[in-house]
């Protein structure tokens, strides 16, 4: 490799090798970026083994096959830049620590309803998708983001004047399903509702398992909220009972990818 002083940076590569003729005769091909390509007799250039170039050596003898680039240094650099991959921030699920986030009732949600010594009262009631419920004798009851205690004085509210001191107990006895979204080597790609609770082996069996082409050590999640997050797991630790790979539970809106 040659550095000629100037504006530009000129690289001479020599890559010399055996390409076999019936004639023996020694050609060479000159190959500039920016200049075509031209070819010829190379009479001058070396027989035998040997390889003069700034980025390896092999051994070569026979024909020799000259190759010649001249570039300049800034587009050498952006070239080397563009060489290395950029890969995108993830954490891994062993290590990732996840902060608990207070849970409140969502539309699909089943509350169980307990009001004291009113068993005509009491029962199950799903949220609607208008996030309010109907509970007897008091008609909708607005539900959705309070938690559960929030929602238990709400209904002891609007008992107030129907029954005297009534005591509510409120609870979300079946949570709504998670809808979840698998793409990437998996036989199924597409969007799942799992139980809540389930996590990212059980979202890769929902759509069909790996394909053959799958990289076991790329699986990733794609969480958007309440911070957007790549979580990324291997599927040994997912088989494998590792504590945290294996217990790590979906959200709603969670991405699975793998690659």
């Amino acid at each position: 490799m040659t550095f000629a002083p100037g504006s530009s940076t000129r690289f001479d590569v020599r890559y010399e090798r055996v390409i076999g003729s019936a004639t023996g005769t020694d050609t060479g091909a000159r190959m500039g970026f920016g200049s075509g390509l031209r070819s010829g007799r190379s009479g001058s250039d070396r027989s035998g083994p040997g390889l003069a170039t700034g980025f390896g050596a092999c051994a070569a003898s026979g024909r020799n096959v000259s190759l010649s680039v001249s570039l300049s240094a800034l587009f050498v650099l952006s070239m080397i830049g563009l060489g290395c991959a950029t890969q995108h921030p993830f954490v891994w699920a062993e290590a990732f620590q996840e902060k608990p986030e207070p849970r409140v009732i969502q539309a699909r949600d089943t509350l169980s309803v307990v009001v004291k010594n009113q068993a005509q009262l009491s029962g199950e009631f799903v949220v609607r998708e208008n996030g309010a419920y109907l509970q007897p004798l008091v008609g909708d009851v607005d539900v959705e983001g309070l938690s559960t205690e929030q929602a238990a004085s709400r209904l002891t509210e609007k008992l107030q004047g129907i029954l005297t001191s009534p005591i509510v107990t409120l609870s979300i006895s079946r949570p709504r399903p998670l809808l979840v979204s698998v793409v990437g080597e998996v036989r199924q790609p597409g969007n799942f509702e799992l139980p809540a609770g389930d996590g990212v082996l059980e979202a890769i069996a929902r759509a069909g398992g790996l394909t053959e082409f799958a990289a076991e050590d790329d699986i990733y999640v794609l969480r958007r909220s309440p911070a957007r997050l790549r979580i990324r797991f291997r599927y040994a630790d997912l088989t494998g009972g590792t504590a945290k790979s294996s217990g790590f539970q979906l959200r709603d809106g969670d991405v699975v990818v793998v690659d």
